[in-house]
């Protein structure tokens, strides 16, 4: 990278990195010389072009929740029923909870909260903003699920959105102490079975 503004998509390459940087090291540990190093951006381009390293922290989570929502949307509609879909997102989660080569870096989004908030206005709205994302396109499936009556719609589909996230966000807690992996992909089946009609059979397949 040169001393000057870089260009549009030189930025977009130091926002992944940076990104990738923070959440293996959270926000804390990753120094502006860590950051230089694992971009190759000069300390001044990336004061000149996010203002600090706060700034570019704001620029990784929005990068986040782009992939992220994107990721999310493909593994939710990628299966055979809205159901299965859901239980496709779940488990993927619980996998990368427990990740087999030892990374267990969680969701950025939530590690960031648990670092840095309260007390950030702008850092708190973006994660806030990731959250909400995810919860709709949560919501979205849960809703269709409900259409073909395999979620019982007794429950507000925004509510059974919002105990998922809550459950994926519990996963990437537990996943870091090391938990059987088979006994988080039980809770998901676990959970999925109890949203279900009364009548619906067993089978979440």
């Amino acid at each position: 990278m040169t001393r000057g503004r870089p260009r549009t998509a030189d930025v977009a390459a130091v926002t992944e990195v940076a990104m990738q940087t923070f959440w293996q090291h959270g926000y804390g540990a990753t120094s502006i010389s860590r950051l230089t190093a694992a971009t190759g951006m000069h300390p001044g381009a990336i004061y000149q072009t996010f203002g600090d390293k706060r700034g570019l922290l704001l620029a990784a989570l929005a990068r986040y929740r782009e992939i992220g929502v994107q990721r999310i949307r493909g593994l939710l509609s990628g299966s055979s029923s809205p159901l299965a879909g859901l239980r496709s997102y779940l488990l993927n989660q619980a996998a990368l909870s427990h990740a087999a080569n030892g990374d267990m870096r969680g969701c950025l989004a939530g590690n960031s909260a648990l670092e840095l908030l309260p007390g950030d206005p702008a850092v708190t709205e973006a994660i806030r903003v990731i959250f909400t994302d995810l919860h709709g396109c949560i919501a979205d499936a849960v809703t269709s699920a409900q259409r073909r009556g395999e979620i019982d719609a007794r429950w507000p589909a925004d509510t059974v959105a919002a105990q998922l996230l809550t459950l994926v966000e519990g996963m990437f807690v537990l996943g870091r102490t090391a938990r059987d992996p088979q006994q988080i992909e039980a809770v998901v089946d676990l959970t999925l079975r109890s949203l279900r009609p009364a009548t619906t059979p067993e089978t979440l397949s």
